[in-house]
């Protein structure tokens, strides 16, 4: 290879060699979720109510994709066809403070141990795609409801 080739390859490569050693250049995927506190609050409230561990992922996500990226209206449905997961619906209206309320129904089928469960609260956007609440709530059941068996 003729030196008028190699030189343009090595200046390149001695230029990106700074950038690809950089730490201040990481790149973080932006994917919205729950804070830290928000969401270990969200997961004891669910095993609280009974839901299977298996399931509850399905929950967080559901929310965390109503809230999406910046406070908007907007409905969320994951039916699913597997039994160990619940279907969950949730719901989220914009209300003032860069904030959304939410409500969240998940149900499962009960003979793996779920009975409905219904979250809400008002999350409010504390960082890029970032979600706190500090009013979430999780109910298990409601009227007419029956405990799974076993409980």
């Amino acid at each position: 290879m003729s030196p008028r080739r190699v030189a343009p390859r090595l200046l390149a490569a001695a230029l990106c060699l700074p950038l690809l050693l950089a730490e201040s250049l990481a790149v973080t995927p932006l994917t919205p979720r729950l804070d830290d506190t928000t969401r270990f609050a969200l997961l004891a409230g669910l095993t609280d109510a009974g839901m299977p561990e298996v399931g509850q992922n399905s929950v967080v996500l559901a929310i965390a994709a109503v809230l999406g990226f910046e406070p908007a209206d907007g409905r969320h449905d994951a039916p699913s066809d597997y039994p160990h997961l619940p279907s969950v619906t949730a719901i989220g209206t914009t209300v003032p403070g860069a904030c959304v309320q939410v409500e969240a129904r998940a149900d499962g089928r009960a003979e793996r141990g779920y009975r409905p469960v219904v979250v809400s609260g008002r999350y409010c956007q504390v960082g890029p795609a970032l979600w706190a609440s500090g009013d979430q709530r999780v109910v298990a059941g409601g009227p007419g409801t029956p405990a799974p068996p076993g409980r």
